[in-house]
């Protein structure tokens, strides 16, 4: 009984571990936005390779979904705000076709704040349910939507300059 309650203590803080990003969900102000940079530098020191970049983000995504739920249940808080492997994961998806130019990097990251922001459809409705859906689908959506504007606006300014 003891070893049952010392390994799920141990999973608890691996899993909290996890999805504050080792703590630096506690960031006292903006830890969204401190996860989505985190994410940046992390995209930036990624070795080029398109297929370990799909590797890493599915696995992001597949973390970031066992992680999230659990973590809101030990808080007991919905979507609590420690939790930033979302915003982290959500950020990772809209560098997709980014270059390592930090001045692509940086329009990804403006990009994905406003997204992540505005909550704009269908984020809005996914926020409101509870669980690893809600805290990560809004910021997959606004990754998503990010990833299109600029990729859009790559793709325009190719063509015509």
């Amino acid at each position: 009984m003891e070893k049952q309650k010392s390994d799920s203590k141990y999973i608890k803080n691996i899993v909290l571990y996890l999805s504050t990003l080792f703590g630096l969900g506690f960031v006292p102000k903006l830890s969204g936005t401190a996860g989505s940079l985190a994410a940046c530098v992390f995209f930036f020191i990624l070795p080029s390779s398109f297929g370990l970049y799909l590797v890493v983000l599915l696995s992001l995504i597949i973390l970031s979904f066992m992680v999230c739920g659990i973590s809101e249940r030990i808080m007991g808080v919905k979507d609590p705000k420690p939790v930033i492997i979302d915003d982290f994961t959500g950020m990772f998806l809209s560098l997709f076709f980014a270059s390592k130019q930090v001045i692509e990097i940086l329009l990804c990251f403006i990009l994905f704040r406003i997204f992540d922001g505005l909550k704009v459809f269908p984020s809005n409705l996914i926020e409101k349910k509870q669980g690893s859906l809600a805290i990560l689908g809004d910021d997959l959506v606004a990754g998503g939507y990010a990833l299109v504007v600029f990729y859009s606006g790559k793709y325009l300014a190719n063509m015509f300059l």
